[in-house]
């Protein structure tokens, strides 16, 4: 609403500015013969990225000679939902035969939009002789396929009372949790992607949260805690250490993001060693690669690893 009312705002102070330069035109000014209204793209690209999207909408307005502004509304459609109205208002001017040009930032669209979604802008004007222009924009929504790399990350085993951090999610800068009544993952559950333990058959293991047949049976106590018990999914494929590497080079996920997880996938990744990568989908729909550094040989021991995931 703060946006819409900035948005508003500045369409009527635009106008009457215009408005203002209007009542000292010439007697060379050219006559108008329909009111119209155009939408253009301030940048010229007709994109909006899917991560904080943003819109810079230039609106052209020439009112038919003689007549002012009856009303006028500017709304927004994204993909297939409903039409919003962004502003509207009634008789914003009586002065005659002005024009405008500005541009407006709509900071207020759904984040994580689909790429490909068509976001449509659609701006209406009527004058004093009950005359209606229409104008329309529409944008495409494209990936921004930037990563996010970890720095080396130290989880402790099950049994291992040095090293406190145990889970792992990507929220908070790859934020770390201890467990126990104090600590910090009952509390924080929602944000935890990996749970960390070393099994008798498993070895060294990474797993989502929702794993029932080793995450859960080895912290059971701690997980039945847990209000969120997030399913993250791991790619069965093979990946490469080389390849991990020159994706954290290239800071692109061109790599990986097209990992097809409705096959091929396990709740847990087991027996991993040195230089091992696996792939992984979270619950909140981010890929990403995690790359082993070093592995335990024990329950009381701790492994490494490194994350690189989309932006």
């Amino acid at each position: 609403m703060k946006n819409t009312f900035k948005l508003l705002s500045a369409f009527i102070f635009a106008s009457i500015i215009a408005l203002t330069s209007s009542c000292s035109k010439d007697d060379t000014a050219t006559t108008v013969d329909a009111t119209s209204i155009t939408l253009t793209d301030s940048l010229a690209k007709n994109e909006i990225g899917n991560k904080n999207p943003m819109a810079y909408v230039k609106i052209n307005i020439k009112l038919a000679t003689g007549t002012t502004v009856k009303t006028a509304k500017l709304e927004r459609k994204i993909g297939t939902g409903a039409s919003e109205v962004l502003l509207e208002n009634n008789r914003i001017d009586t002065v005659p035969d002005f024009t405008l040009s500005d541009s407006y930032t709509d900071e207020t669209i759904t984040k994580n939009l689909t790429s490909g979604t068509k976001v449509v802008y659609t701006a209406t004007i009527t004058d004093s002789k009950s005359k209606t222009a229409t104008g329309s924009l529409t944008y495409t929504v494209v990936r921004g396929n930037g990563i996010l790399v970890s720095e080396i990350i130290e989880l402790g085993a099950q049994s291992d009372t040095i090293r406190e951090y145990k889970f792992l999610g990507l929220a908070n800068s790859f934020a770390t949790y201890t467990a126990g009544v104090n600590g910090t993952a009952r509390t924080n559950s929602e944000k935890i992607d990996f749970v960390y333990y070393y099994g008798q058959n498993d070895k060294n293991t990474l797993a989502s949260p929702s794993n029932v047949d080793g995450a859960q049976a080895i912290w059971g106590t701690e997980i039945s805690s847990w209000t969120t018990k997030n399913v993250t999914l791991f790619s069965t494929n093979a990946i490469s250490a080389a390849t991990f590497e020159t994706i954290k080079a290239s800071k692109v996920d061109d790599e990986f993001y097209n990992i097809d997880f409705t096959k091929n996938t396990t709740e847990k990744y087991v027996n991993f060693g040195y230089n091992k990568v696996v792939a992984f989908k979270t619950a909140s729909g981010k890929i990403g690669l995690a790359k082993f550094l070093l592995g335990a040989t024990s329950a009381s021991e701790s492994m490494k690893v490194q994350i690189i995931c989309q932006d």
